[in-house]
């Protein structure tokens, strides 16, 4: 079971709200820490922002290590197979 997603909340009266997915390997902790450094919640204060978490799975493409990911990779080429 993946972690709660981080949050940053609006800072004004929110009007949207943006839920980014991280790559294959990461977290959405990272990207929280990202955003906040280059200041991106304070450009848009209305914007809710939210980071979950890939569920750790067994990825095929990297010799079936766990790690973060939305879905498993079978390939890169555009015949592989997809998972569904």
């Amino acid at each position: 079971m993946s972690q709660s997603p981080a949050v940053i909340p609006a800072t004004t009266k929110q009007t949207a709200t943006v839920i980014f997915l991280h790559g294959l390997g990461d977290v959405g902790t990272s990207w929280l820490e990202a955003f906040n450094m280059y200041r991106v919640p304070k450009a848009v204060p209305h914007v809710k922002f939210i980071f979950p978490n890939a569920p750790i799975l067994r990825v095929t493409l990297n010799m079936g290590m766990p790690m973060p990911s939305w879905f498993d990779i079978y390939g890169l080429d555009r015949n592989a197979k997809e998972d569904e």
